[in-house]
């Protein structure tokens, strides 16, 4: 249906309610093909639709690696920031921590996604991975020298988020990398101060706060087993 309605000139910039082009809906449903027939009509990669998002971003929002590898290849911006200021990765780096995800993420960061990227309210891919507990993302960020203690515009840190959402591996992770237990935010509290007793009793038995970055085990090799793993 697509093929004969470009044959009969069908307008590939027009956009629906959302100002979503063509593009936009092929990428979120993952169809390369149709993507590869709309670009090979002259569709604009850089399209935006009234969230900022190009095509790029909602295939990282739906996590179709195979459509943000052929729309990287194609020309696609792997900088290009939505509305508020947010990348593809920061898309990719909040979606969960299934394989599909991860491989996504280390998709973007090898192709030379800026790992502390900022949104306009200063918060990095980090600072997503960690709020969303998303510990095996957070690996693959630290390992491309995410920053560990970045601020966001309320001074909170990936760790303090962590903290609020009661992710306690991704806490651990944090600290293990160097993360400051203590750093207050505006409101004048730290990751501490948002755990409950019992969390903090947790923290004690299980982490030792450190105040240089070490490397927490395993991560190192972290990217070359995910890929077996991918393939195997």
């Amino acid at each position: 249906m697509c093929t004969y309605l470009l044959s009969k000139k069908a307008d590939i910039h027009s956009t629906d309610d959302n100002d979503r082009a063509p593009l936009h809906v092929a990428a979120q449903g993952g169809f390369t093909a149709l993507c590869r027939m709309f670009i090979k009509s002259k569709a604009d990669l850089e399209v935006q639709d009234s969230d900022g998002q190009t095509p790029l971003h909602v295939a990282c929002e739906h996590n179709r690696h195979e459509v943000c590898s052929f729309l990287w290849k194609a020309g696609s911006k792997l900088e290009a920031v939505g509305e508020n200021g947010e990348t593809p990765l920061h898309y990719a780096s909040r979606s969960g921590n299934s394989e599909i995800v991860l491989f996504l993420v280390l998709f973007l960061v090898r192709k030379g996604a800026n790992v502390n990227a900022r949104t306009d309210e200063l918060n990095t891919p980090l600072h997503y991975a960690a709020e969303n507990d998303n510990v095996e993302c957070c690996k693959i960020l630290l390992q491309r020298r995410a920053c560990v203690d970045a601020e966001n515009e309320s001074w909170e840190t990936p760790l303090q988020l962590a903290a609020r959402e009661d992710a306690m591996e991704t806490c651990e992770l944090l600290m293990n990398k160097g993360a400051g237990p203590n750093h207050k935010y505006f409101q004048g509290e730290s990751p501490l101060d948002l755990v409950d007793e019992k969390v903090a009793e947790k923290w004690s038995a299980t982490c030792k706060v450190k105040t240089e970055t070490t490397a927490s085990a395993g991560v190192a090799n972290f990217e070359g087993n995910i890929m077996i793993q991918l393939s195997g």
